[in-house]
């Protein structure tokens, strides 16, 4: 009996050996991914993210990067662990996930967050004065909309003043020399001059970080009596419909007629001016629509922006590089009217101003 015992000591031994080594083929070890630190970039910067996994099994069947929310952005692949994109033109933040998996099924992902910083932080409006709020209720019905913001209610008639207005809020408040702005006066070499200057070739926008042509009126390239046409040839641009090269014929500065690199269209212009290097810089371009009323200034007319620094503005309709977005009508792009700092669209053959900008980064 005692040696029956031995043998069913010993084999209960080796049977729980084997089922270790069964269940631990079975089970193993689950992966494990680690997917880097957070990060916050601008638009347009190009973005790593590095991966790393683990399995003490050596059991990694795949390993994959997976965008969980933002806006869509096209991945990379760097090598298996590593990808890159660049960040879209927006104020958000991404989380994108580094998935494990073993062989087995067992899964593992670790995230990261990418916050996507504004490429160009928004000015303020200008605008210094508030409005009451007249109605019967409150004394009186005659509406007044030039009141000092500081007061409780309008000096004249009594009506109340709302709080949290345009004109009590934001930049305007706290940027009083330039209502809100804040520009820099260049020369033509780039070079930062006294604000009192009378004579500069460009403004820089502190807060948004674009430079900016200043128009002439000695007849030079900048001149302000210049029109153009809008023409842009990239497809990726245009909306499938390039405008109109020379339709108007002389109507800018400099035109010939034998030159096609004169004709008055935005495009030409662009090239000619950073041809030129104006300021020091050769990458100027169309400005967006909103980049145009980022520099209006509501609190003026005719022309609705600071003539301090930027002289010479036509009240008159300035071209952007934006299409119009409706169907049919592509043969049509926005313009920000600068005597009042309205925007709308009109055909691309229409003969409007043209104010250049440039991305301060670029070079």
């Amino acid at each position: 009996m005692q040696c029956l015992s031995v043998f069913f000591r010993i084999n209960f031994i080796y049977l729980s050996i084997f089922l270790s080594i069964f269940l631990f083929s079975c089970t193993g070890n689950p992966p494990f991914s680690e997917a880097g630190d957070d990060q916050t970039v601008s638009y347009q910067q190009s973005v790593e993210l590095k991966g790393k996994t683990w399995d003490k099994d050596g059991d990694i069947f795949s390993q994959t990067w997976v965008q969980i929310y933002g806006t869509p952005v096209d991945l990379i692949k760097i090598n298996d662990t590593d990808v890159s994109f660049l960040a879209p033109v927006s104020n958000e933040t991404m989380m994108f996930t580094f998935n494990v998996i073993d062989s087995k099924g067992s899964a593992y992902k670790d995230p990261v967050y990418i916050t996507v910083e504004a490429s160009n932080p928004l000015n303020d409006t200008g605008v210094l004065l508030c409005a009451d709020y007249a109605t019967a209720a409150n004394g009186s019905t005659i509406e007044n909309n030039d009141v000092d913001c500081s007061l409780e209610f309008e000096s004249i008639n009594g009506d109340v003043v709302p709080f949290i207005q345009d004109g009590q809020t934001g930049l305007d408040t706290s940027v009083l020399n330039q209502q809100g702005f804040d520009f820099t006066k260049l020369n033509n070499d780039g070079l930062v001059l006294d604000e009192q200057e009378p004579v500069f070739s460009c403004v820089r926008d502190n807060h948004t970080g674009l430079i900016w042509e200043v128009k002439t009126t000695d007849g030079s390239l900048h001149d302000t009596s210049s029109r153009f046409n809008w023409y842009q040839t990239n497809s990726d641009i245009n909306a499938g419909n390039a405008g109109f090269e020379n339709d108007d014929g002389d109507i800018c500065v400099g035109f010939d007629i034998n030159d096609s690199s004169t004709y008055c269209n935005t495009h030409a212009f662009v090239e000619r001016v950073n041809k030129q290097g104006l300021c020091g810089l050769t990458q100027w371009r169309l400005p967006t629509r909103q980049e145009l009323l980022s520099i209006v200034d509501f609190s003026r007319t005719q022309p609705a922006i600071n003539i301090d620094y930027f002289p010479n503005t036509a009240t008159f309709s300035y071209w952007s590089i934006n299409n119009h977005a409706a169907a049919g009508q592509e043969d049509k792009a926005w313009y920000v009217y600068f005597n009042d700092g309205s925007s709308s669209t009109s055909s691309k053959d229409s003969p409007n101003d043209v104010r250049l900008v440039h991305d301060i980064t670029a070079q």
